[in-house]
């Protein structure tokens, strides 16, 4: 469903065993909500990026003692501003069996000899860049690093890092702690001395998808005002089934609200952020702009703005009356030229507490195999 482009971290080879972590696409279909829902939601694809092993695993273990499995380091990337573009490597320390975590430090670089170490070459954990302690029970910890801290970036960018991942961990048994200190496995950094383990890891770029030309229907959601259909039924006449949002405003001023497709349910964890809608009020009138981002354009527009929740249509009959979250009897549906990526409202009349309906059909999503 997403035309975007993600990166994948994949798990390097290591001495003891080789492990070569690819990422891979998981096709979603999104499931119309009803009939009409039907004409303007297409099934596509919706990527998602995993991270497999050879036994298809994500994590390396998280050694103690030089030979207790006291739990696992996965990596992933993650899209920290929410753009549709992973620009950040997600580190993950997870402790099993009844270890706990108290410290981490974690080293990553482009070759070993940037890695804090002493003269014969032992690593030194407490000057790892990446570091953290913990006063209380903690069995899992998780942080991120920029992909331009790594000096890293998409598209046509493939890189290969050392990483060391160390922990002091520590374990309650017959009522005495056990401490110890744990590595991510891999291999010896130095031949004597320290135990300490590093191994492998490369970031690659997926392939940009072509821009797709099926389409999907979009949203505006604000971040802090807004209400899912579903949660208004006393209104009458609403569809539950329907998803999207009405907004609230309540003073004048410049609001932004972000343009979500195929978020379903109203989960904009399962959506794709295809633009942005700002509103404009000024108190006796509001002025609504439409701007599409990346690949994507507009194909229809349908936009409510008043005072009650949600339009209140005013049909021939009393089957045709009452209110609607069918965007295509809202007042205003202007026609638009082909790729149309911005548009904006004439002033519309409104006074004290409004509340703002704006949906869109969204063009740019790759097309499903049939």
């Amino acid at each position: 469903m997403k035309a975007k482009t993600t990166m994948k971290a994949i798990l390097g080879s290591v001495a003891i065993a080789a492990l070569t972590l690819v990422a891979s696409c998981e096709k979603m279909k999104i499931k119309p909500t009803n009939q009409e829902e039907a004409k303007e939601t297409m099934n596509g694809l919706n990527q998602r990026v995993t991270i497999t092993g050879t036994a298809n695993v994500s994590c390396v273990s998280l050694v103690a003692g030089q030979n207790i499995n006291a739990g696992s380091l996965c990596f992933d990337d993650i899209d920290t501003n929410n753009d549709n573009i992973d620009d950040a490597l997600k580190v993950t320390y997870n402790t099993t069996d009844g270890w706990e975590l108290t410290q981490i430090h974690f080293w990553i670089g482009e070759s070993s000899t940037t890695m804090p170490v002493t003269r014969n070459g032992n690593p030194i954990p407490g000057q790892f860049p990446y570091t953290a302690s913990f006063s209380t029970t903690t069995s899992s910890y998780t942080f991120a690093i920029p992909f331009t801290a790594l000096n890293f970036s998409c598209p046509n960018n493939n890189k290969s890092y050392q990483v060391a991942a160390h922990a002091a961990v520590r374990k309650l048994v017959n009522g005495v702690y056990q401490n110890e200190t744990a590595w991510g496995a891999g291999e010896r950094i130095a031949s004597k001395g320290n135990w300490g383990m590093k191994f492998g890891i490369n970031i690659s770029c997926d392939e940009t998808p072509t821009p797709g030309t099926c389409p999907e229907t979009a949203w505006a959601k604000a971040n802090d005002s807004s209400n899912c259909f579903t949660n208004l039924a006393a209104l009458g006449a609403i569809d539950a089934n329907r998803w999207g949002w009405t907004n609230k405003i309540t003073s004048a001023g410049v609001y932004t609200m972000t343009l979500w497709a195929g978020a379903g349910q109203c989960n904009t964890n399962n959506g794709t952020n295809v633009g942005v809608l700002t509103v404009n009020y000024t108190g006796s009138s509001a002025t609504v702009s439409y701007a599409a981002t990346g690949v994507y354009s507009f194909d229809e527009i349908h936009l409510y703005v008043g005072n009650t929740q949600l339009y209140y249509h005013q049909g021939n009959n009393l089957n045709q009356t009452g209110y609607t979250v069918s965007p295509g009897q809202f007042p205003i549906k202007p026609s638009l030229g082909a790729n149309t990526t911005t548009w904006t409202s004439a002033a519309i009349p409104v006074s004290g507490t409004i509340y703002v309906t704006a949906h869109a059909v969204v063009k740019g999503f790759t097309c499903p195999s049939l």
